[in-house]
Parts: structure tokens; C-alpha cells; sequence
């Protein structure tokens, strides 16, 4: 199963379907079970034992846990109930797209003839479960959410072990039954950061077959995993068989009936900014828990599901779990040996593996396999809706114009083949602009089945080259890569050039001593919280005149064996990169067995030069020390950090050593944006903000402005959400977040703070809680961002104890040392402007922006001549004249100053002067004005034909897994609107369209698509003014007896002439009726439809 239990906001977890078979023969070794010690008709207890043989030697395993399933209901001192779709947990769809609900009633979770039954239901009652499609059951050894290490223990957890259980499973598509094991609290981080172990998952499409996985590597989407599959064609999945895992330090092999089909050691773990991987055997050196559940659709089998079916069940009679007899678990275990290959002929280290040019960029459209060169391929398949065009400049750039973003990151590609050796490191490097702020995704992958070799690295670009470089070891077999520049979901244009992949050095040539770049998170120093790299755990540290040590289970430094005095032992880290100019802070624990001085000095590389010191007196518990210290007028990129330990008699514990830069001095700020909230006093309203699923407004209060919005004690923290979106963030720099609040209520409540990408691994640059009273308070955090991107910022308040209101004013977030001013933050003020008429503009400043130098306008980053602005700054209003908006669309307006940051950037639409507020509306720009959402790929569009063609593939049980959209219309609350569009589908199927809610709740219309053309016509009547989403869901929408199905059914459903106008006066004194299909009809039929009888509209143009 690809699922967490625990995660970030809606955290989409990547699920890989594993399609490789493994042909058993007569070499590989069975068990010897102790059948004879214990009789097949009797059960063991604990404390019996059994024999098995790894192929090389006899283990004899004693039995410490079970659950044999002779009762009645399920034993709650072992098991818990995982009740729900996965929101509870913050995984919709458990991760994977699943159309079940868990429930922990004996409908799902039963007990028959001694064993547990799972079972697998059609849901019949749409007002229960949350309206699911199928209830099922899933238990697990963990037993609650709230377990952790320092607190509720959880039922059940084990770490290494044979653990074995016997399983029939059912036949029938879609069916996805597992036996599997998840890390208890998440020692390394996210998933597959801490792992997951699949013992046993089986697809019911597929009987004679199950798998084994290991999951593991980097957070996603930058886990790895691999596995095996147990093949056998007398072999049947809805039959009995123990299925098996044997866990040992070092070592994993999978068992179907004893027979070991699949054994490996090769994992890592790596979190984002380590310099190297936990040391080995992280993240399968820690606490993991059982669980048992039967899913229902989801990718593990590509969404396929055999809706005919009404009921499934899993079986299990037992689950058993061992321990080594007669033998520890020897944690001294060293990684697999990568034996380097030899080189490619022409290849040696610090050959540069790109040897295409940009003079011959040859475009792929379809079947990339086949139609791919070994030079530069930019890569546009309509799978993904993306296109483009790329041509070399005078520079020995290429310049890719994007004319349609596409549905994915991978929509638009520029790629490059490459020879790949195992054994060898690698360095990608190139340098990259772009017309406006944007990000880029680099990787190197497999180009077959696409496994990374690389990480997923983003790149922020900005409009003047930038040097980007990323390293990454080749371990897997020798084989040709792919390097992918990813350049999908912008259309801004993007240049490259310098590009180079080249030969570093053998894997393990790590030199401890070379100078050290900051970490991605800020931290210069290299495995300060010794869990890192070699089996010493004391990777990039030296020790001087005494001895050091990490215990495994600790994972913190002992110094024992001193010389006489404190400077003569020490333990050191050199290569810290310091800046001039710059204020560094260094923080680290450190106890004595009772008291004890240690000393801690900032040196130049030969230690003439201190530039910082400070001496500590600890005791027997862990003494917080810290230093903050400036650096001179020259930079140092060999300096090394030292602690003193000599002089002392009892054992010395050191732990969490960090160093971080407070400022940044030497930091070229082209491109960032140094204040990434505006409007945060709200003098503007609630501009720029926005909620979910509460209220919110703002109120003066003492003569300040205040927002309010409503929390409650709901399922999840998320579900209640103060937020503004659309926060720029850069890697590598600091950043400050001050805001005050308070509560309506009397009791304290606890809001979270957070800072997070907006899907994929919804990671965070800052994330945390904070107590709120009656009083106002302000609240300050510094943190350094680890990554780039377009962010939001949200104040999650759905773990409150009441309904209360959520005050907050002053909300401020910049780069920490402000090298510019703030801007102005800019707002329409006219609601639905048309072709041809001036845009005014509404700005809100405190800094004296308005009278700063050379402020400069531009519309869709290109500069307007200032002659076409006009600044009012009695009315604090700017006017862009009329001629620069020649065509409905939506343009996007910014400005600059001297000394100033740049405003907001300002999305003003423009309307057709017929009146209609869609732009676009007929689809003659291509999607321009639109957008797209196609879960998983799931769907394309296409609009070189002056409609929007959006091609359904599958979908993954959810309506809104394929959605054609447009955002920012402007509605006048009170007023009365039509929409009305054309649109038709090759198959019969259903359709929702929603105005002004989302994704289903309470929407305007479900409706029926035929294979002719029919006009729809439906009356909105705006309850608020604002900006307004058009949605079409076209994924799995239903409609009486119609249905979406996902068998065999891909098709194409056409959009075209979309109108939204204000009623006239003669439309509003009849009822304008709702179109609808009359009767069932067959491609090639004419589509009846139906309506009121209205004579005063039938009369009306149309």
C-alpha cells in the first residue's frame, strides 16, 4: 500500500504499479519449517519456535506476538479501526485515489469459522460514509493518530523480526487486499523518508500473482522503491497461503508458502538538505507497526474497477510474528558495495555527458521511444496538453516559448540522453532565465519506465541567468538516462544554456575536509546530530586527544580519554563557508556525567584568526549553548568550527551542533521578492485573502483594521482556513513572519501557522502552533526557506475547542534584513471593465512609494510607456489608458520603483464589450483565461479548433479529477446572471457545472452530455459581490442511473460560445428555465431538449 497515516494538508502520495514477474526455480532455497515440532491442526503459543533456512543458514525464530482470530470481535489490545477516506489522516483517497470508506462495523470487519474477514462493499446509502462509493475495513497495530514516541504508545510495533500471515484474497478487478508495515513515528520524516514495507499486496485482475515492496530514499516525490512480484500459474490468490517477511538488520527476503522469492539490502534514506544518507540501515532500523485492509480501486491498479461487482471479501486466519532465538541483531551493518563499471569508451572523469547542440532541437509530439534522438528533444506530448517552440539565440541559448502549459510539470520538456555508469557521481549544471518569476523541475531519470536516478530538483528563475548545479550517485545498473529540463504549467518562456552533466568522481570518494556549501535549509554544518553517512555516525567530524563515540539507539556524541588541558582535545569541522559582513549563530547541546567546561571558537583555516568564542559550564543534563558572532570585512570559505573538551574527567555528550547565517549581505536579491504578503494591515479589505469553508471579514477596531475568521473544533485542522496564496519564496534566504492575533474566546485556542507548497509534497518553510487568548499578542518566527516556489500562507484553525472568531492584524513577512522597501499593493476598482476602456487602479501604501523614483508599469511583463499611466495621489489611484487593452483577457499589471520592492502582481480581467464575463469564452485564443486540472494525468485538452476539446481517459472515482475552469469573473452580489454555453461528448455521459462553490458542494447543475451539440442555459443569482469560478467537473459524475465508467471509455466532451452576461429586465420578469436533455439519444441522433414554457423567453434572442 502507498499510504501515511500522518502527513501535510492533503498530501498526495505517488503510487507505482510494480509490473515486473520473477520466474522461480529450483534454486532458490525453502523453509524448513518445525512442522513436525508443532502439528498443522494445532496453534502455537508464545515461545514456540521454528526453523527456516535463509539459503545459507538455519535461523530458529521464537514466537512473541499473534492473533489467531478465534473470537468474536476484534481485540482491541492489539488492533485499532483506520476509520474514514484518509481526510482524518490528511491523505483524501488514502493517497492513492481509493474510492472506499473504512468503517470499524461488522459489515466491513467481521469474524467467521476462526478467522478475520474483510470485506468490500458497495455503498447503497449516498448519505452515509460521506457519500463513498464503496464502505470496506482497515485495522491497524499502530491504534490511534495520536500515538508518539514520548507519548501514547502505540498497540503493537516491532523492529525486525519474521512476520508471517495467512491470507485468501478475492478475485475481481480494482480489488487491492495488503499485508503490510509502516513506520511507527517517523523517525527520518515524511513518506518514504521512514520507509514503508509491503509484505503482501495482490491486485484481484491478476490471481496467480502478488508483490513484495520496499519503499524508501527521499520524501516524495523524491522516494524510491523496489520489489518483486511471486509468479506461479498454479498459483491462486483466492486460495490460503502465509505470505512472509524476514527483517533483519541489513537484510530483507519475502516468502509466499516458504518458498523465498525476493530478497534485497540495497535502501537509503536522505532527507532533503542532508549532505549525505542516514546512516545505514536507516529508515529500516526503527519501530513499525501491522496493518490489514482491502482497497477498492486507486493506481495500484490504474483505476481500473469492476463496478458489476457488489461484494468482496479478504481472509485471514492468523498473523504471527517472531523473534530471533539464540541470536542479537547485529545493527553493524554496512550498505551494499557499488562496484563501479567501467566507463564508456571516451568517457572518463570530468567528461561532460551533453553532446547535443542547440543548433538541431528536434521536436517529439507522439511516442517519445521511438521518434527520440541523442541530441536535444523538446518533448510535446498531447497526453499532457503541453506545446512549445524552441530555438537557439545569438547567445548559444535556447529560448522555449511555451504556447500551452499543459496538466503537468512534464507538459512541455527539453531532453537530452545520456550514458549512465554504476558506481560513479554525477554533477548537473546549467545556467537559466525566464521572461518573469517562474520555477523549473530538473531530473534524471530512466526513460523507460521514468524511476529516478536523481532527484526531483526545483529551480527558481528569474529574469537574468542563474547558475543551477545538483550531484547524484548512479548506484543502479549501468544503463542510458535521460535529463529532463520540465517546464509544464507556466507559459512563461524559459532560456538555457551551459548545460553539462559530467563524470564527478567514484561513489564514496566524499572528501570531509573540502569546503562545504550551506545546505538547503541554511545549516552550514555537516551532520551536526550524528545519525549521518559511515557506520561511525561521526561522518565530517575529526576528533582530536580523545576517543569518540555514537551509540545507535542515542545518536549523540561521547568524548571520554582528555588530555590535561581544555584546548589540547577537541573535536572540529572544517570547509564552513563564511561571508563577510554576515551574522552567523551557533547553537548545540552538550553534558557532563556531573559537571564539566567545554569551549566552543569560530577559526580561519589555520587557526591565526578567531572569530568567534565562548566558554560553557555544563552539567548532567544537556545545556543549551549558543553563540552569535559577525564576521569581518573578508569572507572565509575554509573556516572551521571547534568544541573544546579537554581537562575534563567525566564523559562529555555532545549533540545538535547547527550553524546558521542571520543575515544575508551578500545575497543578490534580483528576482525575489523581498515582502511576499501585501495587504497584510488590510487597509485594502480582505484583497488578497481568502478562506476555507468559514467566514471572514474585517472590522476597525480602535482605528486599525482587523480580520476576523470563524474556527471550530472540526475532523481536521485544515478544515477551517484564514489563507493568502500566491506567496514567492526563495531558496537560501531568511525570512521573518510577525503577525498579531487573539481570539473571541474565553479559553485559549491553538491555530497553526504554515507556509507550504500548494500540492505535490505540500512541504513547508514554516509550519507551526501557537496559543491565542482574549489579549492581542504578537508573534514572531525566523526560519531560512529550504526550497523555492509560489507558496501559501495559511492560518489552519479547524482544532479549536469552540466556534470562535480568529482576530489577526499586522501580518507582515520579508526577508529578514528588508534591503528594499515595501511597495504599494494594488487592487481593481472597477468590477468588470471592458475592451477599450481605461483600467483604474486602487494602491494602498505606508512607505512613500508614491513618491519614489522612476516608478515604472508593466502588463504581462512587458514595460508600458509612461505616457499611458497616471498617478492620482490625492485619490491614490493609478489610470492605464484604454488602448492598451485592445482584447478580452485577463493581463497581468506590476510596478516597480527605485529602493522599492515591486507591488503585487495584479490579475485584472477585461471583458468583451458584448457584455459576456468569460473571457475567452469561444475559445478563438486557445485556453487562454482557462484552466485545467487532470488528476494523475488523467485527462488532456486540446482548443486548436476554437473549442475545447478535453479528452477523458480515466478517472480516479473523484468528479473533480478532470475539471475545465475559469477564475476571477466578476458577479455583483445581488444581481441575476445567465450562463449559457454549447457542448457535446461522443459518449452519453453527465456533467457538473458549479458557479461560485467548489469541487461538488451544492452546485448549479448536473447535467447530460450528448454526441450532438446542445445549447445549455442556466440562471445564477450572485449572493456576494467578487470573483467567481466556472467549473465543468467531468470525472466521475453520476446522474440518476447514468453514470461515468471508467471501462474502456475514454472519450472527448466539447466546450464552446461559454457566456456569462447580467439578465435583462425582460429575462428577469419570466423564470429563466433550466435546459435539459429530454430523452435518451444514440450518436447520430438529434438532442431534444426541454424547458419551461415561458413565452417571454421562447420570444427572446438566443
Amino acid at each position: 500500500m502507498r499510504s501515511k497515516t500522518k502527513g501535510n494538508l492533503g498530501k498526495k502520495i505517488l503510487s507505482i504499479c510494480l509490473c515486473t514477474s520473477m520466474v522461480l526455480c529450483s534454486a532458490v532455497p525453502n523453509i524448513a519449517r518445525a512442522s513436525d515440532q508443532i502439528p498443522e491442526e494445532s496453534v502455537p503459543v508464545i515461545g514456540d519456535t521454528i526453523v527456516t533456512n535463509d539459503g545459507t543458514n538455519d535461523n530458529l525464530w521464537k514466537l512473541v506476538w499473534q492473533d489467531e482470530f478465534n473470537g468474536t470481535e476484534l481485540d482491541t489490545t492489539k488492533w485499532g479501526y483506520q476509520v474514514g477516506d484518509g481526510s482524518t489522516y490528511g491523505i483524501a483517497g488514502w493517497g492513492n485515489s481509493e474510492l472506499q470508506y473504512y468503517t470499524d462495523d461488522g459489515n466491513n470487519v467481521s469474524f467467521e469459522d476462526g478467522k478475520l474477514v474483510i470485506t468490500a462493499k458497495k455503498n447503497k446509502d449516498s448519505s452515509k460514509y460521506q457519500g463513498a462509493s464503496y464502505t470496506s475495513g482497515r485495522i491497524w497495530t499502530k491504534g490511534s493518530i495520536d500515538v508518539s514516541e514520548q507519548g501514547t504508545p502505540a498497540l503493537f510495533t516491532k523492529k525486525y523480526g519474521r512476520f508471517e500471515a495467512k491470507i485468501s484474497m478475492p478475485e475481481g478487478t480494482g480489488y487491492w487486499p495488503a499485508f503490510w508495515m509502516m513506520p511507527a513515528y517517523d523517525k527520518y520524516g515524511s513518506w518514504a523518508l521512514s520507509g514503508e514495507i509491503d509484505i503482501m499486496e495482490a491486485r484481484g485482475r491478476l490471481l496467480n500473482q502478488v508483490g513484495g515492496t520496499l519503499h524508501y530514499g527521499g520524501s516524495w516525490p523524491n522516494n524510491k522503491y523496489m520489489g518483486d512480484n511471486y509468479t506461479e500459474e498454479s498459483f491462486r490468490i483466492t486460495d490460503e497461503h502465509v505470505y512472509a517477511l524476514e527483517w533483519l538488520p541489513g537484510v530483507m527476503r519475502w516468502y509466499v508458502d516458504d518458498i523465498l522469492y525476493y530478497e534485497t539490502s540495497d535502501w537509503y534514506s536522505k532527507r532533503d538538505g542532508n549532505p549525505v544518507n542516514y546512516t545505514y540501515p536507516a529508515p529500516f532500523d526503527q519501530e513499525f507497526y501491522l496493518l490489514l485492509n482491502l482497497a477498492v480501486g486507486g493506481n495500484y491498479d490504474g483505476g481500473q474497477l469492476d463496478t458489476t461487482l457488489d461484494t468482496r471479501q479478504m481472509k485471514i486466519d492468523y498473523v504471527r510474528v517472531y523473534d530471533l532465538e539464540g541470536k542479537t541483531y547485529d545493527e553493524n551493518v554496512l550498505p551494499p558495495a557499488v562496484l563501479p563499471d567501467p566507463l564508456p569508451e571516451g568517457v572518463a572523469i570530468g567528461s561532460n555527458l551533453i553532446t547535443g547542440s542547440f543548433d538541431s532541437i528536434h521536436k517529439v509530439t507522439s511516442d517519445y521511444a521511438n521518434n527520440s534522438t541523442n541530441g536535444w528533444d523538446l518533448v510535446c506530448l498531447p497526453d499532457f496538453s503541453g506545446d512549445a517552440i524552441a530555438e537557439k539565440q545569438e547567445d548559444d541559448s535556447a529560448r522555449i516559448a511555451i504556447s500551452s502549459q499543459g496538466s503537468q510539470t512534464y507538459s512541455v520538456q527539453m531532453i537530452h540522453k545520456l550514458p549512465l555508469t554504476k558506481g560513479y557521481r554525477y554533477k548537473v549544471s546549467f545556467d537559466a532565465k525566464a521572461d518573469a518569476l517562474r520555477t523549473m523541475e530538473i531530473k534524471v531519470a530512466n526513460p523507460i519506465n521514468f524511476s529516478l536516478y536523481s532527484d526531483v530538483v526545483s529551480a527558481t528563475l528569474s529574469t537574468s541567468y542563474k547558475a543551477h548545479q545538483f550531484t547524484f550517485d548512479m548506484s543502479k545498473d549501468s544503463t542510458t538516462g535521460r535529463l529532463e529540463l520540465n517546464m509544464g504549467l507556466s507559459n512563461i518562456p524559459v532560456s538555457i544554456k551551459n548545460v553539462k552533466v559530467e563524470v564527478l568522481e567514484l561513489i564514496g570518494d566524499v572528501s570531509e575536509d573540502a569546503p562545504k556549501q550551506p545546505l538547503t535549509n541554511g545549516e552550514h554544518i555537516y551532520n551536526g546530530t550524528f545519525d549521518q553517512g559511515n557506520a561511525t555516525r561521526m561522518q565530517f567530524w575529526r576528533v582530536v586527544g580523545a576517543t569518540g563515540n555514537v551509540n545507535a539507539l542515542e545518536r549523540a556524541l561521547t568524548l571520554s580519554g582528555f588530555n590535561v588541558s581544555l584546548s589540547d582535545s577537541f573535536i572540529e569541522q572544517v570547509g564552513l563557508n563564511l561571508l563577510k559582513n554576515d551574522i552567523y549563530q551557533v547553537k548545540f547541546n552538550a553534558k557532563s556525567e556531573h559537571t564539566g567546561t567545554v569551549k566552543l571558537e569560530l577559526l580561519s583555516e589555520n587557526g591565526m584568526i578567531v572569530y568567534g568564542s565562548k566558554e560553557y559550564e555544563i552539567g548532567s543534563t544537556m545545556t543549551p549553548c549558543e553563540l552569535t558572532f559577525t564576521m569581518g570585512t573578508d569572507s572565509d570559505e575554509m573556516s572551521k568550527l571547534r568544541i573544546y573538551v579537554g581537562g575534563n574527567t567525566d564523559i562529555i555528550t555532545l549533540d545538535d551542533i547547527s550553524m546558521k547565517r542571520l543575515t544575508d549581505n551578500n545575497v543578490s536579491y534580483e528576482g525575489v521578492k523581498i515582502y511576499p504578503v501585501g495587504n497584510g494591515d488590510f487597509s485594502a479589505g480582505t484583497a488578497g485573502w481568502t478562506v476555507s469553508q468559514t467566514d471572514y471579514a474585517v472590522e476597525s477596531e480602535n482605528g486599525e483594521n482587523v480580520c476576523y475568521a470563524v474556527g471550530a473544533r472540526c475532523i481536521n485542522n485544515y478544515d477551517k482556513m484564514l489563507m493568502y496564496p500566491g506567496v514567492d519564496i526563495a531558496k537560501g534566504l531568511n525570512y521573518t513572519m510577525k503577525f498579531k492575533a487573539r481570539t473571541s474566546s474565553d479559553q485559549t485556542q491553538t491555530p497553526i501557522i504554515r507556509i507550504q507548497r500548494e500540492g505535490g509534497d505540500w512541504a513547508s518553510v514554516l509550519d507551526t502552533s501557537f496559543d491565542i487568548t482574549k489579549e492581542w499578542h504578537e508573534y514572531t518566527y525566523n526560519f531560512t526557506a529550504g526550497f523555492s516556489g509560489n507558496l501559501g500562507l495559511k492560518y489552519l484553525l479547524g482544532a479549536f475547542s469552540e466556534t470562535c472568531r480568529f482576530y489577526v492584524k499586522d501580518v507582515e513577512l520579508y526577508v529578514t534584513n528588508k534591503p528594499l522597501l515595501q511597495g504599494a499593493f494594488l487592487v481593481s476598482s472597477q468590477a468588470a471593465p471592458k475592451v477599450s476602456e481605461d483600467i483604474i487602479l486602487r494602491y494602498y501604501e505606508k512607505s512613500g512609494w508614491e513618491n519614489a523614483a522612476n516608478i515604472r508599469f508593466s502588463i504581462n511583463n512587458v514595460p508600458v510607456d509612461s505616457n499611458l499611466v497616471s498617478l492620482n495621489k490625492a485619490a491614490k489611484t493609478v489610470t492605464l489608458r484604454s488602448e492598451l487593452f485592445d482584447r478580452a483577457g485577463a493581463y497581468t499589471i506590476q510596478a516597480t520603483a527605485d529602493g522599492y520592492d515591486s507591488t503585487n502582481a495584479l490579475v485584472q480581467s477585461v471583458m468583451e464589450s458584448s457584455g459576456n464575463l468569460v473571457v475567452n469564452g469561444s475559445f478563438d485564443n486557445g485556453t487562454e483565461g482557462w484552466g485545467t486540472y487532470f488528476q494523475n494525468g488523467c485527462g488532456t485538452i486540446d482548443a486548436t479548433e476554437k473549442n475545447a476539446k478535453v479528452h477523458f481517459i480515466w478517472h480516479e472515482g473523484n468528479t473533480w479529477d478532470l475539471q475545465l475552469y475559469q477564475e476571477n469573473i466578476p458577479l455583483e452580489g445581488g444581481k441575476s446572471y445567465v450562463l449559457e454555453f454549447d457542448a457535446s461528448a461522443t459518449i452519453r455521459r453527465p456533467f457538473t457545472i458549479e458557479l461560485g462553490v467548489k469541487n461538488g458542494a451544492n452546485p448549479l447543475s448536473t447535467a447530460v452530455l450528448g454526441a450532438n451539440t446542445s445549447h445549455y442555459k442556466f440562471r445564477y443569482d450572485a449572493p456576494v459581490s467578487g470573483k467567481t469560478k466556472l467549473n465543468f467537473l467531468l470525472g466521475n459524475v453520476t446522474k440518476g442511473d447514468l453514470i461515468t465508467s471508467n471501462q474502456n471509455n475514454p472519450h472527448d466532451i466539447i466546450f464552446d460560445n461559454v457566456v456569462i452576461r447580467e439578465m435583462t429586465p425582460e429575462e428577469l420578469s419570466q423564470v429563466t428555465p433550466e435546459m435539459i436533455v429530454k430523452q435518451t439519444i444514440k450518436l447520430g441522433e438529434d438532442s431534444i431538449l426541454t424547458h419551461s414554457i415561458e413565452a417571454a423567453w421562447n420570444e427572446a434572442p438566443k
